[in-house]
């Protein structure tokens, strides 16, 4: 978005004043600046926004092209798409936000990546949505810690057994 004169269209083409446009392009550039993959949802599960990093995970070059598309637009599998959708269902219908949920990601280019997702309802205008952060990347290095500390315990008991 850029100002041109004392206003600019938002991404849903709506003209926004110069002063507001500013304040919305700072955001877009911290939210651009995050290492983590952030997107926001109505309560219909449709897409409102998200940061530059989930944009290219899901396969577009910019933020403004996945709003209004939905999990089943992008390149995730069926049944991963029906379970991010049952998890939106179920933090706005218990009003509690779920955190650290490890899941699995189809990404555009089609690696399969492991996330830990955090999902917290937020009441705006009298609409839920929410905000999702995915750390993709911890995860993955974890789990590889992980099954390599699990390996070279068992590697040290076998060790053991044998001189023991």
């Amino acid at each position: 978005m850029q100002a041109e004169g004392r206003t600019a269209a938002s991404a849903d083409g709506s003209t926004v004043g110069a002063g507001v446009a500013a304040a919305l392009a700072r955001a877009r550039r911290v939210l651009d600046e995050e290492p983590e993959y952030i997107f926001w949802k109505n309560p219909e599960s449709i897409y409102l926004g998200c940061n530059q990093k989930f944009a290219e995970a899901a396969g577009y070059t910019s933020p403004e092209e996945i709003v209004g598309k939905t999990d089943y637009d992008l390149p995730w599998t069926a049944g991963e798409a029906d379970f991010y959708r049952e998890v939106d269902r179920r933090v706005i219908a218990d009003d509690l936000p779920e955190y650290h949920i490890i899941e699995s990601q189809l990404q555009s280019n089609g690696r399969r990546l492991w996330i830990d997702t955090s999902k917290v309802a937020k009441i705006c205008n009298r609409d839920v949505s929410w905000v999702q952060k995915n750390k993709g990347r911890f995860v993955f290095r974890r789990q590889k810690v992980r099954k390599l500390e699990i390996e070279l315990s068992s590697a040290l008991e076998v060790q053991m057994q044998l001189t023991g």
